[in-house]
């Protein structure tokens, strides 16, 4: 069932035009709201099916019976226990009260139904789908503080990417979280497992942007010019997930390091030839040329698509490295430079200036200059590189 759940439709190049942060979108179609319907009854159908299921439910000690009336006391067990694990926060009074109104429901005529309802609805609820944060108190008109299961949900999706474990459901019911050293405690702990890694190394994917990649199967036979761009985009983003988590985790490295570091993890030969590394295995040492992770060929590829950029790389230096706001172009820009003139050669300075700085007679393009005088400059650093980062 899980797998008839439509991909999540993400708009990755939604811009914030205030503070120029790279967002993503999420949108809810019927299909969604369906298919997770679905989803959820079939599972609670699955867990109600089975005596031994049912019995492993938690926080029930195993009281819940398919054939034997549940007591008040062993429905209360059941829609506690479940709440937790499914909401990461105990369920407040009226949520017990809401769900054993469920149970209890005349809708449902047999033990295996009410338990099925029960399940099918916590998996349907916002507090099981989304991470929510509305029980703590109201601080201000727009603020409310974090209750400690809900500041363990935070650290724990943040560094590990899914919900707490048991260790940090103890410490937010024991208060351990509300101290600093029961936090940093924790955070050690977290970042010491290996979820971490992905985690980490997917904060550094969306800064840098390549979280997707260009189909450079399609780039034309004059681009590619002798690389394989079979699994190409693959091999790249894996080499600096990889340089990522070797940095982090192994070096303890500083950001400083991250911009002059020679370290490239590389598997595949097309990137190797790339990089112009022979016999590569793994972790290797490149080049002087290749220093920083602002040089390696996922970054340099993504910001070409498929020829040079020096506006696509000027402009992410600009706003995500520099964190400097720049606006949308205007209406009507052109979307690339303009073609050559038949018999006149012009370098990619040339023409992106002609474009969007000042033209022939010296004359600032009034409507791009500004921007573009900022941006440009940043790019045209990396024309040394063609579009594979090569």
């Amino acid at each position: 069932d899980i797998a008839k759940l439509p991909n999540d439709q993400t708009n990755a190049t939604v811009n914030n035009s205030v503070t120029g942060e790279y967002e993503s979108t999420v949108l809810i179609y019927a299909d969604h709201i369906s298919n997770y319907f679905q989803t959820a009854y079939d599972i609670g159908g699955n867990i109600a099916a089975n005596a031994s299921y049912v019995q492993a439910i938690p926080g029930t000690a195993g009281c819940l019976s398919l054939t034997k009336t549940n007591t008040d006391a062993c429905i209360t067990s059941f829609v506690s226990g479940f709440g937790l694990k499914a909401f990461r926060r105990p369920l407040t009074t009226a949520e017990v009260t809401q769900y054993k109104g469920y149970y209890n429901s005349s809708a449902f005529a047999s033990n295996a139904q009410k338990i099925q309802a029960v399940i099918a609805i916590f998996l349907q609820s916002p507090d099981f789908l989304y991470r929510v944060y509305d029980q703590g108190t109201v601080t201000s008109t727009h603020a409310r503080t974090l209750n400690p299961y809900e500041y363990a949900s935070k650290i724990s999706y943040l560094i590990t990417g899914s919900m707490p474990d048991e260790t940090l459901f103890g410490k937010a019911a024991s208060g351990a979280l509300n101290t600093t050293d029961g936090v940093n405690t924790e955070v050690a702990r977290l970042l010491a497992l290996p979820a971490a890694r992905t985690t980490i190394a997917r904060f550094f994917k969306e800064w840098l942007q390549y979280d997707t990649m260009p189909d450079m199967t399609t780039f034309p036979g004059t681009v590619v010019n002798g690389i394989d761009t079979t699994n190409l985009a693959t091999n790249m983003v894996n080499d600096v997930d990889h340089t990522i988590q070797s940095l982090v985790f192994d070096y303890n490295a500083s950001y400083q390091d991250l911009a002059t570091t020679r370290i490239s993890y590389i598997a595949g030969s097309n990137l190797a030839q790339i990089y112009g590394v022979v016999n590569p295995n793994g972790l290797v040492t490149l080049g002087a040329e290749r220093t920083g992770i602002f040089s390696r060929a996922a970054f340099l590829a993504k910001q070409a698509q498929p020829a040079t950029s020096p506006v696509k790389r000027g402009r992410f230096m600009l706003t995500s490295v520099l964190c400097q706001s720049i606006g949308n172009p205007p209406p009507g820009a052109p979307a690339q430079a303009p073609p050559l003139d038949p018999g006149v050669f012009y370098t990619t300075r040339d023409r992106y200036n002609l474009l969007t700085v000042q033209d022939k007679n010296g004359v600032p393009v009034s409507s791009c200059v500004g921007c573009h005088s900022r941006m440009n400059p940043l790019g045209y650093v990396y024309e040394s590189f063609d579009p594979f980062g090569r």
